[in-house]
């Protein structure tokens, strides 16, 4: 049975299935007839793609190789059936026999060698199935009868484990990253040292006592790998806990003895990779909600799938897990995995490029901001409550010059009981005059008229109309978008989301559609990497926190190269919180200054997150704030977030790989096939050369010839040449407070006349495709387009014998053609 979500798409991947089929029925004479066959282990098959070889043999042990050598080993493979967990490993699974078999479908002709066991009664098939011509193979598990009891007791564990790998270091040498926990999986990321694979679970028929009364367990598992010393030298990158996985990413060597890494309800994606440029990507590929990650202690394995404290699966419930290959490292690896994730739930961008809060300049007041709520609450500050402070806050930028587009109200609305909301109606304590919304108890059992699911401690809505509702008034009141914060309290210890299948799932969805409906947009916050993939199913998740809180002089909160990597590849734009843009505010709660604003100025608007500072009355330093932005707060973005690069994660995962010590990031703006790069460094405490392909610079950088320059108080330097043998040199000066940011260009000609465009120099990015339009050159000229608001100046620099620049004003539709051939800026 091949699933079109996986089989749809021309990708290199491994596919695995597991069915509960209920069609055939077996009789107690045909079990009978199904006696232990304690066979000869011999060979069955190789299966053979383009980048990967598996070996299966009749034990149902199966390896995995990748550019010829031995990655992966499979761990044992077990399924919880009538409260008994039968496995290869003490042959309880009882091996019956082998079939081949054939057959055609969607994406051709296929084979499949099936091995046939008994889990009790029940006769179940493991099948490897290939398609000739296509880079994939199908794990399949179908179960011909309904099991029950198949609960393991634990929130973090599985039910069934097929396949799965074992985790070993002593073959190919390599690393991993993994995500998990929230905020995008930064808070849970791990890296270490340690294909394409679609591993699916397909419960047609259901499956009931499923659980495992533990939410960190896993009630099946597939696919699982060993972690064993005796295979590959692997290198891994791990996310987990909060804030897409950024709160507890680890990364190491892929092996028994370091691996170290969030499972659970705190897992999440992990990226697998050796020295060379191969790389793995392995995530859940359906239903994220219920999807776990296990890593089975006792024999060195990983595994993925459902979380163990699900009390039943229901007919039908399909669960998926997806490994992706590339020979071309880990930033290619996550990139392609999420553009099969994006193409197979239709996640278009249009929602994301339309986002105010994500395209111009905004106020914060979240933990962190200078008026933060939760202190407001309690408290004046400045002599102010929250609603004074917000409406001087507007007043103030207006006489400042600052063009901030919202303003981020961080309201916890009428409180309940735990700090829960019973109305969405202002809390009198942060708006004593009110904002305008319904005065209406919203649950049923409060004498509302939605559906909660309402438990001793918590509460869910769960009523589409209720958000519908909601986000219409909210709307009207001049909201954009809706921030969804504490997601992983909600999740996490709620039984209704953690017992079953479809109610985390459907809680998102309500909420997204609600939003929809009524034109807002939805940022996700303090998310684990859960909710950040089920936002592949919900295009008006424009936004997710990539960071922890951010607090003045907060460590290391701003690091989200790597949680960057994933939001990115499922259309989110990753947002690294407020921040002040002065060091001294004289705050009565932080009690600490902010050594680091330009930073943090430069990071937000490298992210393609929204630019949020939360800065105290007149304590704004605009000149710098506004190197992030055009003149009507439209901010000057790359074409994509600024990443870790693969060697700074392979140097951290490895220990010895001769890589960067510290934060090295790129971007890149591209224009009809042009691409001007961007390098971030900071926090460097060795040298380290970036060459082009160090840089991830894009398909068509390697096809110009480029310089590379730096600018200095807004004045470019003489750009020099950007190639292996002249790559661009990073040393330890590259520290926090003075940070060094490289530009690339491409050399571009007319005629006999070579120039390299340096851009608006007075921003942080300063080739952007929000000013520059298109790039035209010809025999005759060479054209650039600009835009911004009426009337603006823009100070356009460019290099051809020396360094110079055309002061262009826009015109009233708020364009500008730069001529270089005319050497001159003519307004349009």
């Amino acid at each position: 049975m091949w699933d079109k979500h996986c089989g749809s798409m021309q990708l290199v991947r491994l596919c695995a299935l597991l069915c509960f089929v209920v069609g055939t029925s077996v009789s107690e004479n045909d079990v009978f007839k199904m006696t232990r066959n304690k066979a000869e282990v011999k060979m069955l098959k190789t299966i053979e793609t383009p980048e990967m070889r598996i070996t299966v043999k009749s034990d149902l042990t199966y390896d995995l190789y990748v550019a010829g050598q031995l990655w992966l080993k499979s761990a044992p493979s077990f399924i919880k059936a009538n409260g008994i967990v039968y496995s290869t490993k003490d042959e309880t699974l009882a091996f019956w026999k082998t079939e081949e078999d054939s057959g055609a479908d969607r994406l051709g002709h296929w084979t499949s060698t099936d091995l046939i066991y008994n889990v009790g009664s029940a006769p179940v098939i493991f099948s490897f199935r290939s398609y000739p011509g296509i880079s994939a193979v199908v794990f399949g598990l179908n179960f011909v009868n309904s099991i029950n009891k198949t609960s393991t007791g634990s929130k973090d564990t599985i039910l069934s484990g097929f396949p799965g790998f074992l985790i070993d270091a002593s073959l190919a040498e390599l690393g991993y990253l993994s995500y998990g926990m929230h905020m995008i999986g930064n808070i849970g990321r791990r890296l270490g040292r340690l294909f394409k694979l679609c591993a699916f679970q397909s419960f047609p028929s259901g499956a009931n006592e499923t659980s495992t009364n533990d939410k960190d367990n896993i009630l099946s598992g597939f696919p699982a790998f060993k972690i064993d010393s005796n295979v590959a030298d692997l290198g891994y990158l791990a996310f987990g806990f909060i804030h897409t996985g950024n709160m507890g990413r680890v990364l190491g060597r892929w092996d028994s003895r370091s691996f170290v890494i969030k499972d659970g309800r705190n897992g999440g994606p992990m990226a697998l990779f050796d020295r060379h440029g191969n790389a793995l990507f392995i995530s859940p590929f359906s239903q994220f909600m219920s999807a776990s990650v296990w890593h089975d202690k006792s024999q060195s394995a990983y595994y993925w799938g459902i979380m163990g404290s699900v009390q039943s699966v229901p007919a039908g419930f399909h669960s998926q897990t997806i490994v992706y290959y590339s020979p071309n490292g880990i930033n290619a690896a996550i990139e392609g995995w999420g553009l099969a994730m994006r193409t197979l739930y239709n996640k278009q961008s249009h929602y994301r490029e339309s986002d105010v809060t994500v395209n111009y300049l905004s106020y914060w007041s979240d933990n962190g901001a200078y008026y933060v709520n939760y202190y407001m609450k309690d408290s004046l500050i400045d002599n102010m409550t929250y609603e004074e402070a917000m409406l001087k806050v507007s007043a103030n930028a207006q006489e400042l010059g600052i063009p901030y587009r919202s303003i981020q109200y961080s309201v916890w609305f009428k409180p309940g009981r735990f700090n829960g909301n019973s109305e969405w109606s202002a809390n009198p304590l942060l708006f004593p005059k009110g904002m305008k919304s319904p005065d209406t108890p919203y649950a049923k059992q409060n004498g509302g008229r939605y559906d909660f699911i309402v438990e001793s401690l918590r509460s869910l809505p769960y009523d589409e109309d209720l958000w519908t509702d909601i986000f219409r008034d909210s709307q009207k009141m001049g909201f954009k978008t809706y921030m969804q914060d504490w997601m992983n309290d909600q999740f996490d210890n709620m039984n209704a989301t953690t017992n079953n299948v479809h109610v985390a799932r459907d809680w998102l969805i309500q909420m997204g559609l609600g939003a929809q409906r009524n034109g807002l947009t939805v940022q996700y916050c303090m998310s684990e990497c859960r909710h950040i993939l089920q936002s592949l199913e919900i295009p008006v998740v424009t936004q997710a926190r990539a960071s922890d809180d951010y607090q003045p002089n907060s460590g290391t909160q701003w690091q989200i190269g790597m949680s960057s990597m994933l939001a990115w590849a499922v259309n989110i734009a990753p947002y690294k919180d407020t921040f002040w843009t002065t060091s001294v505010q004289n705050s009565q709660y932080y009690h600490a200054s902010e050594p680091y604003p330009a930073m943090h100025a430069v990071i937000s608007t490298l992210s393609m997150g929204p630019v949020g500072p939360g800065d105290r009355l007149n304590h704004t330093d605009v000149q710098m704030l506004m190197k992030c932005c055009a003149q009507d707060g439209l901010i000057l973005k790359p074409s994509k977030p600024a990443m870790s690069l693969d060697a700074q994660i392979m140097q951290s995962a490895f220990g010895d790989y001769g890589g960067p010590k510290g934060e090295l990031w790129s971007t890149y703006s591209t224009f009809d096939h042009l691409t001007f790069g961007v390098v971030f460094a900071t926090n460097m405490t060795n040298y380290f050369s970036v060459k082009p392909l160090d840089a991830h610079f894009g398909p068509s950088f390697s096809s110009q010839t480029n310089s590379v320059y730096t600018i200095r108080a807004g004045v470019p330097s003489i750009p020099t040449d950007f190639s292996d043998d002249k790559p661009i040199k990073v040393t330890p000066n590259c520290i926090n407070e003075n940070f060094c940011l490289f530009y690339s260009s491409p050399k571009l000609s007319y005629g006999n006349t070579s120039i390299f465009v340096l851009g608006e120099t007075a921003k942080w990015v300063p080739v952007s495709p929000q000013r520059v339009t298109s790039i035209e050159a010809d025999l005759h000229d060479l054209r650039v387009h600009l835009t911004g608001s009426p009337g603006e100046e823009v100070n356009f620099f460019y290099f051809d014998t020396s360094i110079k620049s055309h002061k262009c004003v826009l015109s009233p539709s708020g364009t500008a053609l730069i001529s270089y051939a005319k050497s001159k800026c003519i307004s349009v």
